[in-house]
């Protein structure tokens, strides 16, 4: 992994009970995960085309055991710069070195 290190903060989010019989989503923080944020040219978001839907960015991190990252997680970029999460996980060599994760940056 080439490039200056970004912290990202995985949220994942809970249901919880609003006290008139329905649920609030609220985004929970899991962790602050380490690595490299690279942003995508255009035709590199072209080739990783999944479900009509462009990624903006890909995140390298070194093989975490201790965390399941899915779909259905988020990652911050401070307050501001929300990253859904379109490509989870993926270990290119499977040898447990390392993880990219496709992004698409939400409010971009």
């Amino acid at each position: 992994m080439r490039g200056p290190k970004t912290t990202l903060i995985l949220k994942r989010y809970v249901d919880v009970e609003d006290g008139k019989g329905g649920f609030t989503r609220t985004w929970e923080t899991i962790a602050n995960v380490t690595g490299v944020l690279h942003t995508l040219s255009g035709n590199e978001r072209f080739m990783a085309l999944r479900k009509a839907v462009i990624n903006t960015h890909r995140f390298f991190t070194d093989y975490r055991s201790d965390l399941e990252i899915t779909e259905k997680d988020i990652f911050m970029l401070g307050t501001t710069r929300t990253f859904e999460i379109t490509g989870a996980g993926t270990d290119p060599m499977n040898q447990n070195r390392f993880s990219t994760y496709d992004l698409w940056e939400a409010n971009a």
